[in-house]
């Protein structure tokens, strides 16, 4: 998934590989050329800011929302934040959960 932003850095859409590889069988299909991004992106996407909690952005992803979400600031695109990138971020930070010695394994 990638971000579609103008000339200013500000987020207009978001363009995922399905919709891609929908439209191009779509457009070959009927012969009608080749799809540009403005006749496949989402126009609403989802965004974050710098600030938003690790917890609230995971919480996010595990509810099946967008794998990726864009990071706007000041209404322009700033970056970009992977599930991936959450998940390494929570297993370095241990989001504070402490795992105990299972009772009667080893004991």
């Amino acid at each position: 998934m990638l971000p579609v932003v103008d000339a200013d850095r500000r987020l207009l859409g978001f363009v995922s590989e399905q919709d891609c590889i929908h439209a191009l069988l779509v457009s070959g299909y009927h012969c009608e050329g080749d799809p540009i991004v403005d006749d496949v992106m989402f126009r609403e996407p989802l965004s974050i800011s710098p600030g938003t909690a690790i917890v609230d952005l995971a919480q996010k992803l595990g509810s099946g929302k967008p794998k990726v979400y864009p990071v706007v600031e000041h209404g322009k695109l700033i970056g970009i934040v992977t599930r991936a990138a959450v998940l390494a971020e929570l297993a370095r930070i241990g989001c504070g959960i402490k795992l105990s010695k299972r009772r009667g394994a080893d004991d």
